[in-house]
């Protein structure tokens, strides 16, 4: 066995433990809401709104939301097709900006 691999002591419990939720509970990006991009815009002639929507679970956390709508869009009987992104534990709204003008055309 390595003795260099573990000492064991409290000192190493912490550390452990700080090493576990690097991996498990990885520090979240921040941005600025201003980074989202521009609230409305064209993709392929459609022109689109970005509403930015904040919900409340049951919990009390706050989850913030981007719902992209084409502008003026009304819901027919069936109503309109709906895509929900999730992005990773550690990032956030920026990751799904890549990939939204795939989805609203």
């Amino acid at each position: 066995m390595d003795r260099n691999a573990t000492s064991g002591g409290i000192a190493d419990v912490s550390y452990d433990l700080a090493l576990w939720n690097l991996v498990i509970r990885p520090t979240r990006t921040t941005y600025d809401a201003a980074q989202l991009g521009p609230r409305e815009f064209k993709v392929s002639d459609v022109a689109v709104v970005r509403e930015d929507v904040d919900l409340r679970s049951k919990r009390g956390c706050l989850l913030c939301c981007s719902h992209f709508l084409p502008k003026g869009a009304k819901a027919g009987p069936e109503g309109l097709p709906v895509v929900v992104y999730l992005h990773g534990n550690s990032s956030n709204r920026l990751e799904a900006g890549g990939i939204v003008a795939t989805l609203l055309t």
